[in-house]
């Protein structure tokens, strides 16, 4: 993925702004040559936190984003075994997770869910990895970050047994790729619901009425970076800076002052993950 030149990075009005990355990739090896710079323009741009997810690269995943977390200002930590990783999944890799998720550098637990778009780890090693990883979250009263893709009802099946978590704790569905129904079933739940790039897309129509739909209260943003870059720099990497775009279109969309969802969201984030204040 090529980075995004210095020269096309947001650059209107982003001193007004103050947001938090709900949902990063940033300890993934595509930001190894510039990681310090990519937090540097985050911060420029108005992005003051930034929630570093471990999921995605199997166990190891994990130990950067921790290590990030524990060594930057800024920076937060939520761990698991993403469902493209399901196979790994085993006793040895649980107890692992269990003691990385009590240290206080984690602030939620995910990401975890099902995949049955792509399948790269076996069905029933998705649903034991996401309902196991659920059960941890539950003892350590951490939140969860869901994961789902062409896997809803089946996702709300495991999430159903842990309501009284969702309720209480909190579980967010990240990076909503739907529509109003299935936005429903999970707002019923008590679930957040975070929204990437996706929301700037012309033909997202499905996800653009979702975010009209949800609540203030329970509404978040995400760049999911180095993924789904938002318009107009599609085809370079997505870094968190990048999140003015998405707030940007996300205010259009719901008829609101780019600088009243930031707030908005910006609390919504603090007050879910239990994230200090600056």
């Amino acid at each position: 993925m090529q980075p995004l030149p210095a020269d096309k990075l947001p650059e209107v009005g982003v001193e007004k702004l103050r947001l938090i990355d709900s949902h990063c990739h940033l300890g993934a090896a595509v930001f190894d040559n510039d990681r310090q710079e990519v937090i540097a323009r985050a911060h420029q741009s108005g992005i003051e936190q930034i929630v570093v997810i471990g999921a995605g690269q199997g166990i190891d995943g994990n130990y950067t984003a921790l290590q990030l977390a524990e060594q930057q200002r800024g920076l937060h930590a939520a761990i698991g075994i993403h469902p493209h990783d399901a196979d790994q999944w085993n006793e040895e890799t649980r107890a692992k997770l269990f003691e990385m998720a009590r240290t206080n550098s984690v602030v939620g637990y995910g990401e975890v869910g099902l995949d049955f778009h792509y399948n790269h780890s076996a069905v029933k090693n998705q649903r034991r990895a996401f309902s196991e990883q659920c059960e941890i979250a539950a003892q350590l009263k951490l939140p969860l970050i869901i994961h789902t893709r062409n896997a809803h009802k089946e996702t709300l099946q495991v999430l159903q047994h842990y309501q009284k978590h969702i309720q209480e704790i909190g579980a967010l569905l990240h990076c909503f790729s739907e529509g109003p129904g299935e936005l429903q079933a999970y707002l019923e739940l008590g679930m957040h619901v975070s929204f990437a790039g996706i929301v700037t897309f012309a033909n997202a129509t499905a996800v653009h009425q979702a975010l009209q739909q949800v609540p203030a209260s329970r509404l978040l943003l995400e760049t999911d970076a180095p993924f789904l870059t938002p318009k107009p720099r599609r085809g370079f990497r997505n870094e968190p800076a990048c999140l003015v775009w998405t707030a940007a279109a996300a205010a259009q969309l719901r008829s609101e002052d780019v600088t009243k969802i930031c707030a908005e969201t910006y609390a919504n984030s603090v007050r879910f993950f239990q994230l200090p204040l600056p």
